[in-house]
C-alpha cells in the first residue's frame, strides 16, 4: 500500500538525515528510510483500528454461541442425514465443536484482561507525543 496523499508530509532535511546517521553511527539510504517509516505508519494505523479487547471478547463469545446453535440445528434436523453421502457431518460438527472450544478459551482469556462490563468504552490512543506530525 502506497501513500495516497503525502503533500502534508515534508521530506527530512539533509541536517535531520545527518543527525539521524550520527545517532545511528552509520549512513542511511533515503529510500530505505522512507520505506520503513511508511511501514511503521501502516502498522500504527492497523493497530489503532483493531477492536477493543471487550469488542474482541464479545465477538468471540458470539462466534462460539452461533457455532453451538448451528450444531444443535444439525443434530435436531431430519434433513441432516441427507448430507451424509456427500459430507462427513460428524467430522464437520466435531471440527466446529473444537473451534467453539478454542474460541471460548480465547474469550475467557480476554475476559480476565477486560474484567466485568462497566459501561465504560475504551478510549483510543492517539499517536505518541514524540511522533512528529506535519501540520
Amino acid at each position: 500500500m502506497e501513500p495516497s496523499n503525502t503533500s502534508a508530509i515534508r521530506p527530512l532535511t539533509d541536517d535531520e538525515i545527518g543527525r539521524l546517521e550520527k545517532a545511528l553511527g552509520q549512513p542511511i539510504e533515503r529510500t530505505y528510510l522512507a520505506h520503513w517509516v511508511w511501514r511503521a505508519i501502516q502498522a500504527f494505523i492497523w493497530f489503532m483500528t483493531l477492536p477493543s479487547p471487550r469488542e474482541r471478547r464479545d465477538d468471540l463469545k458470539k462466534f462460539a454461541e452461533q457455532g453451538r446453535k448451528w450444531i444443535e440445528t444439525l443434530e435436531k434436523s431430519h434433513s441432516t442425514r441427507l448430507l451424509t453421502p456427500v459430507l462427513d457431518v460428524e467430522q464437520l460438527m466435531s471440527s466446529v465443536r473444537g473451534f467453539c472450544d478454542a474460541v471460548d478459551t480465547l474469550a475467557q482469556q480476554l475476559d480476565q484482561a477486560v474484567g466485568p462490563r462497566t459501561g465504560h468504552r475504551r478510549q483510543r490512543a492517539g499517536p505518541p507525543a514524540s511522533l512528529p506530525i506535519a501540520r
